[in-house]
């Protein structure tokens, strides 16, 4: 009878420590390829307190994050986070997908300025409709955002030159992940 008994024993732990990985799997699975499109940004004041800013997404940010970007991450945020940043140029040509464009504007400026808002900067925003990105000049104060969208461009990526943001994708879904990871590379969000 002890012998049976201790076999039970054996055959129940067993079986707990396959169903707990099985278990571990399903929900690393589950976990691993749920798209992740909201993200919560931490602000923190002089005394240490912080809250979050909620931010929703378009697309997902695992994706996201493996858009090229050029140079570095650090010289796109240094750009948008430069103190002397006094106004940031949004420009974009004329295209069949100047609807996409506004879309992805509009999310840059919105979450750059909630943010902005939070740390009291007086970055300003305008918009100007370019008939080539060549050539477009920006400095320190006044850096450029160059929106292009899918009917120009053959490349997905996001590009620092001379304090000018190229944010290119060659389909709409690319657009979007390229404008994500340039807004990740500004708010230092990582994910894994």
């Amino acid at each position: 009878m002890a012998r049976i008994s201790i076999e039970r024993k054996h055959i129940f732990v067993f079986l707990l420590i396959v169903i707990a990985t099985t278990a571990t799997i399903i929900i690393y699975k589950f976990h691993e390829y749920k798209p992740l499109t909201t993200y919560t940004y931490y602000v923190y004041d002089n005394y240490g307190n912080g809250y979050g800013i909620p931010m929703a997404f378009r697309a997902d940010l695992r994706k996201a994050n493996n858009v090229s970007i050029y140079p570095d991450i650090p010289s796109v945020y240094n750009i948008i986070w430069n103190p002397d940043n006094r106004n940031i140029t949004i420009a974009f040509a004329n295209s069949s997908d100047n609807g996409l464009v506004a879309v992805d504007a509009f999310e840059i400026t919105y979450k750059l300025g909630v943010v902005f808002g939070v740390y009291n900067m007086t970055t300003n925003f305008t918009a100007n409709v370019i008939s080539s990105y060549d050539n477009i000049t920006a400095n320190e104060s006044y850096p450029v955002i160059a929106l292009i969208p899918p009917s120009m461009t053959n490349s997905t990526s996001v590009l620092a030159i001379n304090n000018v943001i190229y944010i290119q994708g060659n389909t709409t879904e690319g657009f979007d992940l390229a404008t994500i990871k340039f807004l990740m590379s500004v708010f230092d969000i990582k994910v894994g």
